[in-house]
């Protein structure tokens, strides 16, 4: 087994990562400023797409998104355009919003049945070619090459999908009760769009981190 001071040191290595601000921040707060349902929805389809990450690291895949530059960016394009679409798209939401204070010839019904919060999430994870590498680069840090590898990846993996499902659910109820107790109005309109240019940036940083690096 791994001994308990590893254990240790990667439960807090994966809290870290989830407290540091990233694309999931932004996709889940976008959904959260929808309503705390949403919000939910989303975190646990951010962590669905870690299962497809921790399975293809269990079967060895990573390996070629690690080695193989092409993969890799072909991979961070796909996530980038995804980001950029999820970020102008809110923001065009909250433009016609504005403009149109949903009026009956605008549903809010009809427009939360476009939305699909789960699978915003998944693919936001399952595009983020970053989230492979460290089922590649960090894990085996912390494996006993005395033991059999795929049995400890897949304990480590799960152990950093429950520490993010805790994270998130805080986050989530922590942000919905701020949105109500201090957000209201031109504010929140304000976050919201602060939280979809964000959503863009992430994109544009991974478009230019692949092809132009």
């Amino acid at each position: 087994m791994i001994s308990f001071e590893l254990m240790s040191v990667f439960i807090l290595l994966a809290l870290l990562s989830y407290l540091t601000p990233g694309p999931d921040w932004a996709v889940i707060s976008k959904g959260v400023f929808k309503s705390k349902r949403e919000g939910i929805v989303t975190a646990f389809g951010v962590q669905s797409g870690l299962f497809f990450h921790l399975v293809l690291g269990s079967l060895g895949a990573t390996v070629i998104l690690a080695t193989s530059k092409t993969a890799f960016n072909i991979l961070q394009i796909i996530g980038a355009f995804y980001l950029v679409y999820l970020g102008s798209s809110g923001l065009r939401e909250i433009y016609l919003n504005k403009n149109q204070q949903l009026s009956v010839t605008v549903s809010p019904d009809i427009i939360k049945k476009k939305r699909n919060p789960f699978l915003i999430g998944l693919l936001a994870n399952v595009f983020n070619p970053k989230v492979a590498i460290f089922f590649i680069s960090i894990l085996p840090q912390f494996i006993n090459p005395s033991l059999p590898p795929l049995r400890q990846v897949i304990i480590l993996g799960m152990i950093d999908i429950i520490i993010g499902i805790f994270w998130w659910i805080i986050f989530v109820y922590a942000l919905s009760y701020i949105q109500r107790v201090f957000l209201k109005g031109k504010s929140q309109i304000i976050i919201e769009s602060i939280t979809n240019v964000f959503l863009l940036l992430f994109g544009f940083i991974m478009l230019i981190g692949a092809v132009f690096m």
